[in-house]
């Protein structure tokens, strides 16, 4: 029988930055979201003193200093780096891998494996820790759902490795798991079922199937045969694409030129066509928003205005030119933006890309090669190592981010500097 096992890298962005700076080791750690506006990430010294994910920076930045902390802006170049050799280190091992977020993989290993889990776990958090520095807890059970609680009990432990698979042991370990913690389970959810005096995971696993459905719907149903111990979630490699693919951000001050609105489009749009690319799909919408500050007391204004493309196309000029004729039609002078973004819609797959007389198909032409070329040139040197000069130069638009520590792995002009002596 196979089994699964359930890789999660502890305090993701905290433990990137202590890979490249010793300093911050022992030490109350949070990493800031856009614009250094509020806590995303903690390390567990920051957890003790009580800081919730959340909180707005201006409200925990005393007692961080009170206690020598530290507060970092997201530096994403480097986590998504970092990000990549974990899930290359783990796609090495004989396993299905099924990578579900940033910090989290699925590993579905055979049968053949089934009478050394715990060894096998230790040995993937190990190996992860000595080639990336990044430490992990090992989670180990029958389906994705109970390695989830189990990932969850390796976390508090000092080895970092839980597993279970006897039904005795899986029992005893439902019933101290609060219904609220099981994956898949929110808030609203949660609520529900303790007004029927359902606490516990156990709990939970002796309700009639027919109420669950009703209460919980067909995927609350199949959390609770994971919880039985059935494997029924289907992997998440398996996923449908995107229907939508969406970028923006907010300016670290202000805007009110057109030119700088035209740069920071340009740059979104640009993301948007490489995350479309990465999913071989093309685009034939493009909505494009944008609007001042709710929060200030300044004229307020909104809007937003849809373009729709002859064709679908994943190429990033066109699809530029059609956010900037969107934005000619909604933008209004005399407002101070703070924010803009776009927005892809009607997806397709590139290889039914349609056919026409007057405008060639994006998988045949010309336009598909050069976007390849860019990717790849980007992929691997750093992003923007190729980019359209729409998207501007000083970007002085861009978030704020003041804490922003080195690009250590993507950055020639920012590696880590090393001091050494001769003896």
């Amino acid at each position: 029988m196979s089994f699964v096992v359930l890789v999660d890298c502890n305090n993701f962005y905290v433990s990137c930055e202590r890979v490249f700076n010793p300093q911050l080791e022992q030490k109350p750690v949070v990493v800031l979201s856009n614009n250094d506006g509020c806590v995303i990430a903690r390390s567990k010294e920051a957890k003790i003193l009580g800081i919730e994910m959340g909180t707005p920076f201006f409200k925990c930045k005393k007692i961080l200093q009170q206690h020598g902390g530290f507060f970092l802006s997201s530096n994403y170049e480097l986590y998504g780096d970092l990000s990549n050799r974990v899930m290359q280190i783990l796609s090495v091992y004989p396993a299905e891998i099924e990578i579900y977020s940033i910090d989290e993989a699925f590993l579905v290993f055979s049968d053949a494996y089934n009478n050394k889990p715990v060894l096998l776990g230790r040995n993937i958090r190990e190996t992860v820790q000595k080639m990336t520095g990044i430490p992990v807890s090992v989670g180990i059970s029958h389906t994705r759902t109970l390695a989830k609680v189990a990932n969850h009990i390796a976390k508090k432990t000092s080895s970092g490795v839980y597993s279970f698979f006897s039904e005795k042991h899986i029992q005893s370990v439902l019933k101290q798991t609060p219904v609220g913690d099981i994956w898949g389970i929110g808030r609203k959810y949660t609520s529900k079922l303790q007004k029927n005096r359902i606490q516990s995971a156990y709990d939970l696993c002796g309700i009639p199937d027919t109420w669950i459905r009703k209460l919980l719907t067909k995927k609350g149903l199949q959390t609770v045969w994971e919880l039985r111990g059935f494997s029924c979630i289907d992997s998440t490699t398996s996923r449908v694409e995107k229907k939508a693919i969406h970028t923006s951000r907010s300016f670290s001050y202000p805007v009110t030129k057109k030119t700088d609105l035209y740069e920071a489009l340009s740059t979104f749009t640009t993301l948007n066509a490489e995350k479309l690319r990465k999913q071989n799909s093309c685009a034939q919408v493009v909505c494009v928003h944008l609007s001042t500050n709710p929060f200030k007391e300044v004229p307020q204004y909104r809007s937003f205005h849809s373009i729709s493309l002859p064709f679908p196309t994943a190429e990033t000029s066109l699809l530029i030119r059609a956010s900037f004729d969107a934005l000619a039609l909604i933008y209004k002078e005399g407002y101070f933006y703070k924010k803009t973004g776009c927005l892809f819609l009607a997806l397709s797959p590139q290889v039914k890309s349609i056919h026409s007389l007057f405008y060639p198909s994006y998988l045949h032409s010309s336009d598909k090669n050069m976007m390849v070329a860019m990717d790849s040139i980007n992929e691997k040197y750093g992003r923007d190592t190729l980019y359209y000069a729409s998207s501007g130069i000083s970007r002085c638009w861009s978030m704020k981010r003041e804490l922003l520590t080195s690009a250590y792995t993507t950055s020639w002009d920012q590696l880590k500097e090393v001091e050494y002596s001769e003896i």
